[in-house]
Parts: structure tokens; sequence; C-alpha cells
């Protein structure tokens, strides 16, 4: 690949910013409605009982409903650091089994809207990075039974390649996570199936990889410095991480159409120059 197809960290977080700063409440504003949705199906989805070991009389406690299950945690969070002074005296234990809470029904729901709300976070991210108005039925058009299928298939069949890639010392696995790392979009801009996703997204990436990488970096030092902000910076964190990875798609996806007209007026001038020999030689 020529230096002129490849994709530069500046230009991709300069126009990430243009993009954001054009719809930062869009961009917000799905972001707190999309942790609020998963915040609800988080507290009343199925949550499986976990066991404490913790004092005796802690446990006679919590067995006659004296104290709560947070408070049971807590207790049993605190005994494990002061078990770790040599000096501390020794307390008879018991281990508490506490009840699972919550709906599997709610929690397999919960897990679909999941993968509806990633669907609906990249069709609003190439509505934006597109400059199209970002509206309800906009986001809706990219919502299908065929696009939750084929975005679930592909998350799983990318998850295994890495997962494999981690087994085979790690940088295999992120060199598969980065080369990859494009296929959601070509499930939601494009409707293309899992493996035609895949295979696109290695075709996309060529060349480009290392920039990637570096935007992924990027990305979680950008989360952190959001997160210390007092948290409010995750208001304008998150949304930037989201929209720089849309950018690349459409910087990636424009490098790749300018590569193809080129190849086609390359064929045309061949085509000509062939067509103007022939002619030629049918002169003499």
């Amino acid at each position: 690949m020529n230096e002129i197809n490849k994709i530069k960290v500046g230009e991709i977080y300069a126009e990430t910013w243009r993009v954001f700063k054009k719809n930062w409440k869009v961009l917000i504003g799905f972001m707190l409605l999309a942790m609020a949705i998963n915040i609800v199906f988080g507290i009343y989805g199925y949550q499986e009982g976990e066991t404490y070991k913790v004092p005796t009389e802690v446990a006679v406690q919590y067995q006659n409903g004296e104290i709560s299950k947070d408070e049971l945690a807590g207790i049993s969070l605190i005994q494990a650091f002061s078990s770790l002074d040599e000096t501390s005296t020794d307390q008879e234990m018991t281990s508490v089994a506490t009840e699972s809470t919550g709906s599997p029904l709610v929690t397999f729901v919960g897990w679909i809207v999941s993968l509806l709300i990633g669907i609906a976070g990249i069709a609003v991210s190439l509505l934006a990075g597109r400059d199209k108005k970002v509206t309800y039925e906009a986001v809706m058009e990219s919502v299908s039974v065929k696009t939750v299928l084929f975005y679930f298939l592909t998350g799983l069949v990318t998850a295994i390649f890495v997962v494999l890639g981690l087994i085979l010392f790690v940088i295999p696995g992120i060199i598969v996570a980065v080369m990859l790392s494009m296929a959601y979009y070509y499930v939601v801009d494009k409707g293309m199936g899992p493996i035609e996703s895949l295979k696109a997204s290695r075709a996309v990436t060529k060349g480009n990889r290392w920039t990637i990488f570096f935007v992924f970096l990027l990305s979680m030092l950008i989360v952190a410095a959001g997160a210390l902000a007092l948290i409010v910076g995750l208001l304008v964190a998150i949304p930037v991480v989201m929209q720089s990875y849309a950018t690349i798609y459409l910087m990636l996806s424009e490098v790749q159409s300018d590569m193809a007209t080129d190849e086609e007026d390359e064929i045309i001038e061949v085509e000509q120059v062939e067509e103007g020999d022939t002619t030629e030689t049918a002169q003499v």
C-alpha cells in the first residue's frame, strides 16, 4: 500500500472530534440511554448466589435476617484483608451461601437488547460520521433479525479466533483482534454475513493495522482519563472512543474505494493502449 493510502492517528482524531462537536448531544444521549438500559437489566437479571467465609456469629446474623447480602459481602472482604495480619486473633469461620436472585428470562432479554444496542450504536456513529441526520427511523433501518443474527455470529467467530491467538503467546491474538476489528461495521453497514464481513475487515485493515492498534491503546487511555475526571469525563471519553472506531471504518472504506477506482482507471488505460496498438497494426 502506498503512503498516500495510509490513514494517520492524527487525522482519525481530528475527524472524530469534528463529528463529536457537531453531534455531541446525540452521541452522549445515546450513551446514557444505553447505560440506563444495561443497568436496569443488570439489576433485575439473574444473579447467581455466592459463598462468603465469615465469622460464625456473622453467619448466624445473616441467616436470621439481621444483616443484608451486601453487608455480608463487605464483612467477608474485611475479613479477607484482616486474615493477612498474622497477629489477628483466630475466629471460628463459617461459609455462607447466598440465594440466587433475579430472572434468567430477564437476563436473556437483556442479552438480546445488548446486541440491539451494539448495532444501533454503530448505526448512530456511521450516520454522524457521514454528516447525516441521526433519527430513530434512520437507525432502525440498520436493525433487523438477520442483522442481529449476523452480528452475534460475527462476534462469536471473532472471539474464537482472538482467544486462539491469545493462547499462542498473546501477540497473535492482538493481531487478530486488530485485523477483524471492522467486521461489525460491515455487518451493520453492508449487511454482510459473518465470514464475508471478517474477510472484508482483514482486507481493509491491511497496511493500517499499526495505526488501528495505536488507536486502541489511546482509547484505553482516553477512557481512563475520563474516569479520573470525576467520572463526568466519561460522558465525553466513551462517545469519542465509539466515534473514533467508526471514523477508522469510514476512512478505510474511502481508501479502499479510491484504490478500486485507480485500478479501474489503470485497466481502462491498458485497454485503450491495446486498442491503439491493434488499430495501428491494422492500418499497416
